[in-house]
């Protein structure tokens, strides 16, 4: 902000002063979460450098069959290749090259329980975040029959329609929501 000109001749070197100018970034902040409660609404915040238009994709991902046949959560190395976005949205900027510009974004359609791909695209380069809405955790205990598992959501209620997927088979919970294996 400002005389632009004074901090530019500071740097003593052409080359970095154009390699910065050119470099093109789409970063999300260190504290930024990606785990939302059901009720809680996804807002993501982006550090945006040199992105003249900033496309921004919403993927809704089948995790229990991305789990079940790549035999590993979802993460963003994900292929989103054929598949279709849900919600696609462009923005277009006219900041100055060298300042990098926080914007946040917020996904009101995201409503439902589930995993969700979103895919900022700008400048050449992309950046993707991975949320998770309802997260479940796993408890554990040792029982005498084997071990026992109860799903139980962010508050800490157990779900007995919970199942889980091991050796390639289903295990369902009891009435009491726990899972013997």
């Amino acid at each position: 902000t400002g005389d632009m000109e004074r901090w530019y001749s500071l740097i003593d070197d052409p080359s970095y002063y154009e390699s910065l100018e050119k470099r093109v970034e789409l970063e999300f902040p260190a504290a930024q979460t990606t785990d939302f409660a059901v009720n809680e609404a996804v807002a993501l915040n982006v550090d945006v450098k040199n992105v003249e238009t900033l496309l921004v994709k919403v993927f809704e991902i089948d995790a229990l069959a991305y789990a079940l046949t790549e035999n590993r959560e979802v993460d963003a190395s994900i292929d989103l290749d054929g598949l279709v976005a849900g919600a696609e949205k462009t923005y277009a900027y006219d900041a100055p090259a060298l300042r990098r510009i926080r914007h946040h974004f917020e996904f009101p359609d995201l409503t439902a329980t589930g995993v969700y791909v979103i895919d900022f695209i700008g400048g050449g380069i992309s950046s993707r975040a991975v949320i998770r809405k309802g997260h479940l955790e796993v408890r554990e205990r040792l029982g005498s029959a084997g071990h026992v598992f109860e799903v139980v959501n962010r508050e800490g209620v157990p779900r007995p329609d919970a199942a889980i997927h091991f050796g390639g088979q289903r295990y369902e919970a009891d009435e009491d929501g726990e899972i013997l294996l």
